[in-house]
């Protein structure tokens, strides 16, 4: 019975040291694993400065270039205003001044709008078309997002990513997942740093991925978040 009690805890000792030892592996594999996911930096909406000048081609309509400002490229409210000054160039070449009429404008935030401005007369002929030009203004807006976390998917469409977190054998897992952003302000403009997306993304209030390592972004990459960034999730 002495030789058997002995042996018994000759075996409790192993197993104990089994399971340390399989508990440190677990911790070694979950360490190296996680330490091996790219980084993902996140942002939120929020105060940004946005430079804007619209540069477009219009048609002259009774004396005045009309201007019809598509819904998928977004346009404020308050940013296109009348009085702004504008500048023409015709298809003949032939150079102009004049300024905002007026822009209306049926949805509130991005949306398509209709722009009238003045010209000078005699200079462009009726059915004309005229690109123009307004002068920039710089506005601060409370929601804006960097440039740099707007993607687009293959088709082009523009698109942001959050993180969606699930329970993984590791823990905690955190993963690219794509939401459609609408419309994009500054549709076109790459010098602006920072632009406006639809308002249903910036008051969800999730914090936006603004860069990953390596640059990889597509849905369901795992990713690992730096230690204030989890606090925060």
């Amino acid at each position: 019975m002495r030789g058997g009690g002995a042996l018994r805890k000759v075996a409790l000792g192993a197993l104990g040291l089994y399971l340390l030892a399989l508990a440190g592996f677990t911790l070694y594999a979950q360490t190296g694993y996680v330490d091996s996911l790219p980084t993902a930096y996140l942002t939120s909406p929020g105060p940004g400065e946005i430079s804007f000048t619209l540069a477009e081609t219009g048609t002259v309509e009774d004396g005045k270039l009309h201007y019809s400002h598509q819904l998928g490229k977004g346009l404020p409210n308050d940013v296109i205003v009348p009085g702004l000054k504008a500048q023409y160039t015709g298809e003949d070449g032939q150079q102009g001044e004049g300024e905002v009429l007026s822009i209306a404008s049926g949805i509130r935030g991005l949306s398509g709008a209709e722009i009238w401005l003045s010209l000078p007369e005699g200079v462009f002929r009726e059915g004309e078309r005229v690109a123009f030009q307004v002068e920039e203004r710089t506005l601060t807006f409370r929601d804006a997002i960097p440039r740099q976390a707007v993607q687009e998917r293959e088709n082009g469409d523009p698109v942001v990513y959050v993180i969606e977190e699930s329970e993984g054998p590791w823990g905690r897992r955190y993963q690219l997942q794509a939401r459609s952003c609408g419309s994009v302000w500054p549709y076109n403009d790459p010098n602006s740093a920072y632009v406006m997306v639809s308002a249903s993304l910036r008051q969800g209030g999730q914090p936006i991925v603004v860069d990953v390592e390596g640059g990889l972004f597509f849905d369901g990459l795992e990713v690992r978040l730096a230690a204030a960034q989890i606090s925060e999730q």
